[in-house]
C-alpha cells in the first residue's frame, strides 16, 4: 500500500463528514508522495489531529480563493505554534 492509500484510509475511517473527506481524497489525488508523507507520519503518531488540519485546509482554501493574505498568514501562525507545542 502507498502513502497515498494509507492516508486516504485514515481519512475514510475517520468520523470527519464526507464532504470534508472529499476535500481531503481530493488533495491527496493531486498531492506528491514527498508532500504528504509528513501528514501521513504525523496523522499516524496523532490521528485525532485530523480535525485541526481540516480546519486549516479549509481556511487556507477560504483564504486563498478570497486572496486574503492576512487569513492566510494567521493559519499559517497558527499551525507554527501548534507544531511547536508538539
Amino acid at each position: 500500500m502507498n502513502i497515498k492509500q494509507k492516508l486516504q484510509e485514515i481519512i475514510n475511517q475517520s468520523i470527519l463528514e464526507n464532504q470534508d473527506k472529499e476535500l481531503w481524497n481530493k488533495f491527496v489525488e493531486v498531492a506528491t508522495d514527498d508532500e504528504l508523507g509528513d501528514i501521513f507520519e504525523f496523522l499516524s503518531n496523532e490521528p485525532e489531529q485530523l480535525n485541526f488540519l481540516t480546519k486549516n485546509l479549509k481556511g487556507k482554501l477560504e483564504a486563498i480563493l478570497a486572496k486574503d493574505s492576512d487569513k492566510l498568514n494567521a493559519i499559517i501562525d497558527e499551525e507554527i505554534e501548534a507544531i511547536n507545542n508538539i
